[in-house]
């Protein structure tokens, strides 16, 4: 448990929270609560944050995090990956002020995140649309996969999209507000469809080699995603296929998606 901390004026970013087991996806219980993040990443400007989770069942909730050029929150990208984290009732403002492509709150490249909710945040004044950095409030890159967003708001936000979504799968986004935007409310791509980002099923080529698409596969086999634990928690994920003429590579809920993102208000 990590709660009722000031970590302020560092150098690069605040803190940093590894646990449980993502192969058994025993949750390991930690915390981030209570704490107040202000003026952190004055050296290294960006590609810091102010909490940085990785690993299985780890809370952040309550924190008010604010006044850098860095993001807030971070929780998830290639090997540190990350299953069941819950971000929630955070107060994230006047972050990623010198930075684009990135988010307040950011979770990215990982086919098998399933399992995270993102909710009930309050993001306001991020990125510098007078500088020319625009970045996004909610950031699913890369295919991020089984996330679920809603009950956030967020306010006057620069003019990058309020949540991007990245060519994920199985993501669910929902009952968010938009206020005063200067940019989109929300955005979706199809990554793995496209003619640039092929995948194909002839295993025979070498996986373990970071390149494209085959980098974001490599990573989804380092966990056991087609065992009897994994599909207990994430059915459809351990009945996928690399079969792109089938497309079966864990195919989208794309009318649940539409039906969901109605119920998003911009104001």
């Amino acid at each position: 448990l990590v709660s009722n901390n000031e970590v302020m004026h560092t150098g690069k970013g605040g803190i940093y929270v590894r646990g449980g087991d993502r192969n058994t996806l025993t949750k390991g219980n930690s915390e981030i609560v209570n704490c107040l993040f202000d003026k952190f990443g004055s050296v290294d400007k960006t590609g810091q944050s102010a909490i940085y989770v990785w690993g299985c069942g780890i809370r952040i909730a309550h924190n008010e995090i604010c006044n850098s050029s860095n993001m807030g929150i971070y929780y998830s990208e290639y090997i540190q990956a990350s299953n069941y984290i819950t971000i929630e009732y955070n107060y994230i403002h006047n972050v990623v002020t010198q930075t684009n492509d990135s988010g307040a709150i950011y979770g990215g490249r990982n086919l098998a995140g399933h399992g995270s909710v993102v909710r009930y945040n309050l993001i306001s004044n991020i990125g510098d649309a007078d500088e020319g950095y625009n970045p996004i409030a909610i950031y699913l890159d890369d295919y991020m996969s089984g996330q679920e967003v809603y009950g956030n708001i967020i306010f006057s936000s620069a003019g990058g999209n309020s949540i991007f979504m990245h060519g994920g799968r199985e993501n669910k986004i929902h009952d968010n507000i938009f206020i005063t935007l200067k940019g989109s409310g929300w955005q979706s791509d199809v990554r793995l469809n496209s003619e640039d980002h092929e995948i194909t099923a002839d295993r025979t080529e070498d996986f373990t080699k970071p390149i494209g698409d085959h980098e974001h596969l490599m990573i989804l086999e380092l966990v056991p995603f087609r065992s009897e634990i994994w599909a207990q928690h994430f059915p459809t994920l351990a009945k996928c296929k690399y079969d792109k003429q089938t497309n079966e590579l864990i195919s989208r809920e794309f009318d649940r998606l539409s039906k969901y993102k109605k119920r998003d208000k911009i104001v």
